[in-house]
């Protein structure tokens, strides 16, 4: 039974309104499982921050790029936020199925416990509450729905809803009463998931990791280019809903046309695709453009010691390059910490003799490199690899001037079993 004053916020008892009705009950799922999946999200948002500062303050660690914090939370809350609105699509869906009535219990039902208080939503759930009731023909209710829309809000539903309830035998377009399309699930998770993970992506040093989990510059590559894409369509998408909003406060809510906007957009994504291709390293490396990383520092300088023949490799423990590049990280941050090189990113490489290098950071006058100096043991016979830390100066124009100027540094031996670091205090040979 519909009574009067339904729609009246504060005035109609929700709570004991037709408990029963599969309406009120979808209503109740949706605001469920809404409230569910944001506290999911709260809580890995909160286990991630927790964990960053577990890993770089604690452990110091640095897992990510320097920017990478940013874009990891940025990728957990797009991510979440694809989970929130594919399970209330999910279940609109399943609501617009349900006979007119049940729908209008949906409906009121949702007016006054979640959209009571937003302006925008409440106006656009009071057309839709009106459009049902337009449908089981009764214009009483319907005109009381409709006076409870803001005075200021504007639409060409409102005004055929108004002009049915008010006009004498006024002929109500069929098409108003037809419930709006609503994007499937499974579109809403692609799209916010293939943002979320171009978030992710552009977090994460390639060279640190992804080159060693697919050993393919082509996976690379292809991962890259799967992150340009869904930045790009990040940025169309927040370039569409800022026209909308534009039109809306500053247009006089004049659309644009399908034909302007499809062009704008295609032009934004075009620029933004442009953009994110010239900035993404990991392109470069993937279509094997070695140079844009590692340049060739052979030499033929006599004076300079070659360490390359101070050991052989088959009278020592094999050690992989994963495992090397694991101890310069654990050196890199005993030297960050001692304030000898700044921020770090290992990004392996061979020289010209086929050793293992490690070009490690970068400041206004040098480039460091690391090098696997083999297996040596400490005082107490424990087996450590030895690295030899060099600084290349850089030219005017930020360029190296090749290992053959490079100044020693130092010498450091890692504990391959405990990761301790001891400087063995020699800068010459």
């Amino acid at each position: 039974m519909l009574e009067e004053k339904m729609f009246k916020i504060g005035e109609f008892n929700i709570d004991s309104y037709k408990p029963e009705s599969k309406g009120v009950r979808l209503a109740k799922d949706i605001m469920l499982w809404s409230n569910i999946i944001l506290l999911y999200g709260a809580a890995m948002l909160f286990l991630f921050i927790f964990w960053t500062w577990k890993t770089t303050y604690l452990f110091q660690i640095p897992l990510c790029k320097d920017t990478g914090v940013i874009y990891i939370a940025l990728a957990i809350m797009v991510f979440v936020m694809g989970i929130w609105f594919a399970a209330r699509s999910a279940i609109i869906r399943k609501a617009k199925k349900l006979p007119t009535e049940e729908r209008f219990d949906y409906n009121l039902y949702l007016l006054h416990k979640m959209y009571a208080r937003r302006k925008r939503l409440k106006n656009l759930n009071l057309i839709i509450l009106a459009k049902c009731l337009a449908t089981m023909g009764n214009k009483e209710l319907c005109k009381q729905a409709l006076d409870e829309v803001s005075p200021d809000y504007r639409s060409k539903d409102l005004d055929e809803l108004r002009a049915w309830t008010t006009v004498e035998n006024y002929v109500l377009d069929e098409s108003v009463l037809t419930p709006a399309k609503v994007i499937h699930p499974i579109r809403i998770l692609f799209i916010f998931w293939i943002i979320a993970y171009g978030f992710l992506y552009d977090s994460i040093a390639f060279y640190d990791g992804i080159e060693y989990i697919f050993n393919s510059r082509f996976a690379v590559a292809v991962c890259a280019y799967i992150s340009v894409f869904s930045c790009t369509l990040f940025a169309t998408l927040v370039f569409s809903i800022c026209l909308n909003l534009f039109n809306k406060r500053f247009n006089g809510g004049k659309k644009t046309t399908k034909l302007q906007k499809i062009v704008l957009i295609i032009l934004v994504g075009i620029i933004a695709l442009y953009w994110m291709i010239q900035r993404s390293d990991a392109i470069e490396y993937g279509l094997g453009k070695d140079n844009y990383y590692y340049e060739d520092y052979s030499y033929d300088n006599d004076d300079y010691y070659d360490y390359s023949e101070d050991y052989t490799y088959a009278e020592e423990p094999a050690v992989e390059d994963i495992d090397i590049m694991n101890e310069m990280i654990v050196l890199c941050n005993y030297l960050k910490n001692d304030g000898i090189i700044p921020d770090f990113s290992v990004k392996l490489d061979y020289s010209a003799k086929g050793n293992v290098k490690g070009t490690v950071a970068q400041d206004d006058d040098y480039i460091y490199v690391l090098y696997d100096n083999g297996i040596k043991e400490d005082d107490i016979g424990n087996e450590c690899i030895e690295l030899v830390l060099e600084a290349e100066p850089l030219d005017e124009n930020g360029n190296s001037l090749g290992q053959t100027e490079a100044k020693l540094k130092g010498f450091y031996l890692v504990n391959l079993e405990t990761d301790e670091v001891i400087d063995e205090h020699k800068t010459s040979w």
